[in-house]
């Protein structure tokens, strides 16, 4: 096995170079070009290590590509979340939803002749339009939190698109 020797580059790093590439053009980490020198020249450089080097990561550390994907994926998860908890628990339900027609029919067979003349006076006038003060508490909580899980889905994906712009080396939206 013959000795390596470590050429410098001008980034700061160093390519392991052997005797047999003499003279030839070897290329740095950086993307640089780097001329080997003649063999003489070769013996005045730093000697490589005998330890076997790493294989470089085919993924390499994380750039802001990937980071920005993964923030955009968390948000997208955090908005699914919140819309489905929305959904669930913050449904409003007005007073005439809650109350089914079989529970009606059933009160309705009780009542006294009296009583079902009142019922159907204001059954004609109709039922109050105006909703109740909880009802529109409920309302305003519901669209809230699906306006909220609607932005941080807008924004998880923007940032999983731009992301993958930024990871495939292309310019991003600004700049």
């Amino acid at each position: 096995m013959s000795a390596k020797y470590q050429l410098p580059c001008a980034c700061g790093r160093s390519v392991a170079i052997e005797p047999k590439q003499a003279g030839e053009s070897v290329v740095c980490e950086c993307g640089a070009v780097l001329l080997a020198p003649t063999m003489l020249k070769m013996a005045t450089l730093e000697v490589a290590s005998e330890e076997p080097a790493l294989a470089p990561s085919k993924i390499g550390p994380w750039g802001g590509g990937q980071r920005m994907e993964l923030l955009g994926g968390v948000l997208l998860v955090a908005a699914t979340t919140l819309a489905i908890l929305a959904v669930l628990l913050l449904r409003p339900v007005s007073r005439y939803e809650a109350v089914g027609p079989e529970r009606i029919h059933e009160s309705f067979q009780h009542l006294s002749p009296w009583q079902s003349w009142r019922a159907w006076e204001s059954m004609k006038i109709g039922i109050d339009p105006r909703p109740d003060k909880r009802y529109v508490r409920q309302s305003r909580n519901y669209f809230s939190g699906l306006g909220v899980a609607a932005v941080l889905a807008i924004a998880g994906v923007g940032l999983v698109v731009e992301g993958m712009r930024v990871a495939k080396g292309k310019r991003g939206w600004i700049g």
